[in-house]
């Protein structure tokens, strides 16, 4: 039934953070992208499949943090 169905998508929402679907997604298939500069087109596909612009933002913003640390990992050598 239609209603039950709602229900259980909205729960399952409630218990996912959707932030870390986001930053999978990005591994699996945006990271090339984010890569090359194309950060708008990462948005505007992410925006696509529902996720909200705030947790895109977020996720966005983990990501490059993410980034910036393993580009700062090897200097622990010098």
């Amino acid at each position: 039934e239609r209603s039950v169905a709602q229900q259980v998508l909205e729960e399952l929402q409630e218990e996912h953070d959707p932030v870390e679907s986001i930053l999978g997604l990005i591994q699996r298939q945006y990271a090339r992208k984010l890569e090359q500069g194309k950060q708008q087109a990462v948005i505007a596909a992410l925006a696509r499949r529902g996720f909200s612009l705030r947790d895109i933002r977020r996720a966005l913003e983990s990501w490059d943090m993410e980034q910036q640390e393993l580009d700062f990992s090897g200097w622990d050598e010098f």
